[in-house]
Parts: C-alpha cells; sequence; structure tokens
C-alpha cells in the first residue's frame, strides 16, 4: 500500500466485504436455529444504537487525535464480533455479537468519509465519496457471492470462521492507515465541545433527509433474505445467489452515475421509477422475475445513493470537526432504523410482506423529494 489513498481502498473494499458476507449469513443462520422472525428483528435491532453512540465518540476522539487508532478499534471489533457468532448458543450471545458489530460499524464510518474528504480536496468530496460507496457496492457483491457458496459447501460455523480468518488482514490493514496524529490530548472536556456545538439550519435538514434513507436499507438486511426463505421456500444458498445481484447493480449504478455527472434531478427520477415503483409489485412476481425486482430496486438505490452521498457532502463540507458532525448528522437515521428494524418483524406477522414492502416505497420516495429539494436549496 504505497499511499493512503491505496490503503483507503483496501480497508474499504475488506471491510463491506466481510460486513455483506456476515450479514447475508446472519438472519439464515438465526432462522435455522429456530429463532422467531420478532426474535430475529429484535437481535438485528442490537447493532443501530451502539452504531449511533459510539460512532459520535469515536468521530470526536478522531477529530482531537487523527483517525488511524479508530480503524484499528475498528479491525479487532470485526475478529470479535465474528468469534462470537461462532461461540453463541443462545439470543443473547448473539446480541454481544451484534453488539461487537456495531463496534465495528462505528469505528470505520466515523473516520471514513473524513479521509475521503481529506483526500479528494475542496469541492470533490461529494464525488469520491459516492465513488467509494459504489465500490463498497461491489465489494458487497463479492461477500455476499463468497457467501452463498461457502454455506452452498460448508456448515453455518465454518462459513463464519472462515470470514474471522479474512478479519485478520482487516487488522493488519487498519495498522498501515497513516496516523494523521493531531498532536492533541483527548480530555472529555475537549470531546462534549466536538459532539455538543451550535449547528445551522442546513445541516439539520441534511440529517433529516439522511435519516428518511435509513428505512430503504431495511430489505437488504432483514426482509428480503427472510422473505425468500419464509415466503417463497428458497433455501439458504438460493437466497444469497439471488441477492447478489443487488449490491452488483447498485455499485455499478453509482460508478455510471458519477462518472456521467447526472444532475440531481434525473438521479430523482430514475431513482423514484426503479426504487419506488417496483416495491408495490415485489410479492406478485416469482422465479426469475424475483431477481429483476431486485436489480431494479437496487439500480435505483445506487441513483438514490449518488443523492445520499451529496446530501451528506453538503451538509457538513464547511465543518471545522468533519468526523463530529457526520456522527451526529447520523443520530437520527440510527434512532430510525433501530426503530424499524425492532418493528420490521412484528409488522411482517400482523400486516404481511405486501403491506410492509410498500411501506418502504413510501419512504423511498419521501428520501427522493427532501433530497433533490435540498440539493436545488429549495428548502
Amino acid at each position: 500500500m504505497k499511499n493512503q489513498h491505496q490503503c483507503l481502498n483496501v480497508m474499504n473494499f475488506l471491510f463491506t466485504f466481510l460486513y455483506s458476507g456476515v450479514g447475508i449469513l446472519l438472519p439464515l443462520y438465526f432462522l435455522e436455529r429456530g429463532f422467531s422472525l420478532h426474535t430475529v428483528g429484535l437481535i438485528l435491532a442490537i447493532m443501530p444504537p451502539v452504531f449511533m453512540v459510539m460512532r459520535i465518540v469515536f468521530a470526536a476522539i478522531a477529530d482531537i487525535i487523527g483517525t488511524r487508532n479508530i480503524f484499528i478499534a475498528h479491525g479487532f471489533a470485526r475478529f470479535l464480533s465474528i468469534a462470537a457468532y461462532i461461540l453463541a448458543n443462545n439470543p443473547f450471545m448473539f446480541g454481544v455479537g451484534r453488539f461487537l458489530e456495531g463496534i465495528n460499524l462505528s469505528g470505520f464510518f466515523s473516520v471514513v468519509r473524513t479521509e475521503i474528504y481529506r483526500i479528494a480536496g475542496d469541492g470533490r468530496g461529494g464525488k469520491l465519496a459516492s465513488f467509494m460507496l459504489g465500490m463498497r457496492s461491489i465489494a458487497e457483491f463479492g461477500g455476499i457471492l463468497f457467501a452463498g457458496f461457502m454455506i452452498s459447501k460448508l456448515s453455518f460455523t465454518d462459513s463464519f470462521s472462515i470470514f474471522m480468518l479474512i478479519s485478520l488482514i482487516v487488522i493488519y490493514a487498519s495498522f498501515k492507515i497513516h496516523h494523521h496524529s493531531l498532536n492533541k490530548k483527548a480530555t472529555l472536556k475537549r470531546i462534549k465541545g466536538e459532539i455538543f456545538h451550535r449547528r445551522n439550519r442546513k445541516y439539520w435538514i441534511g440529517s433529516l433527509a439522511v435519516a428518511v434513507a435509513s428505512i430503504p436499507t431495511i430489505p437488504m438486511m432483514f426482509l428480503f433474505p427472510v422473505y425468500l426463505k419464509e415466503a417463497l421456500g428458497f433455501e439458504s444458498w438460493e437466497v444469497a445467489n439471488t441477492l447478489i445481484v443487488f449490491p452488483l447493480m447498485y455499485g455499478i449504478t453509482i460508478l455510471l452515475s458519477t462518472k456521467k455527472n447526472m444532475k440531481f434531478g434525473s438521479l430523482a427520477v430514475g431513482a423514484f421509477l426503479l426504487a419506488v415503483v417496483p416495491y408495490f409489485f415485489f410479492t406478485s412476481v416469482s422465479g426469475i422475475w424475483i431477481m429483476l425486482m431486485v436489480a431494479l430496486i437496487a439500480a435505483g438505490k445506487g441513483l438514490g445513493g449518488n443523492l445520499f452521498e451529496n446530501v451528506l457532502y453538503n451538509s457538513v463540507k464547511e465543518s471545522k470537526a468533519i468526523s463530529t458532525d457526520i456522527g451526529v448528522l447520523f443520530v437520527p437515521y440510527r434512532i430510525l432504523e433501530f426503530a424499524a428494524l425492532a418493528a420490521a418483524g412484528f409488522a411482517v406477522e400482523m400486516f404481511g410482506f405486501e403491506a410492509v414492502f410498500s411501506a418502504i416505497g413510501v419512504f423511498m420516495a419521501l428520501f427522493i423529494s427532501i433530497a433533490v429539494l435540498f440539493l436545488k436549496n429549495k428548502i
């Protein structure tokens, strides 16, 4: 890894490869262990509040002492979270694994965009962040593909063990991140000062847009795998092989829309047609058409992802403590994500998949509307 940009690319890829591979296995593993849908939802919901709190703490520390130690902490947390899943024999231990996974995610995301914006320089942060998001989606495709292959040949425990070994590479790579020390001591007073300071109206509108975008993430995290397995009777490896199209299309769409410099209005129209409309017909199709629906939604989400990164960049581009301000901006996102994940299993049991998928489509449309108005300075 010759320079910081190359190192960050490696970290970006490995983080997402592991997150997606483990993520696709977890709900399937829970179902194999006989957990109910609402229990699965509650276990998965442990991560967002941990992520929300620790992301802000890590970000404030990073804005004081630099980012390298936070990257190292995230690497060790990934290794330990997978170890917890392997050793778990009850819902509580799986909850411990999700807690550690929250530490892993909060460590990574508390500093990765700070490094991206620093590398990109003035005016290019949103574009480079969109590119890196696209690359994470390609890595997600690889992780799901790899998980699908393993689960077709190996047990869940053996599959988790292989991911745990790969996580050792993440730990090694995290030590290669340049320190960029700010030569400051992370006192409690300084940390509080980074977190609790006044932020302008534009910042909080951006936070609202980002928060609404949390709801459309629930299908890939929980609903799609459960729907394919429970409602359509797919085997675990069939679920993984069906869903690999999502990150592939998502990543390709983000990369192409970034390269073509698509206007915000065009991104919004495409995202609405591809990532809103299909949700209202999702439960009406089966067979190969399911994969087509997933591909269409992924492409629309990719266009929406471009909007998302530009909203985020424009919300914090004038910040003097970017890591912390990004962390605080995501607080409403994590609160809404936690509530949605905790409620998703109950909602499916009470109202069925059709109603829940339709609600996802409504929230996606709401995000697109707020995002494009924000980026055009109309709100």
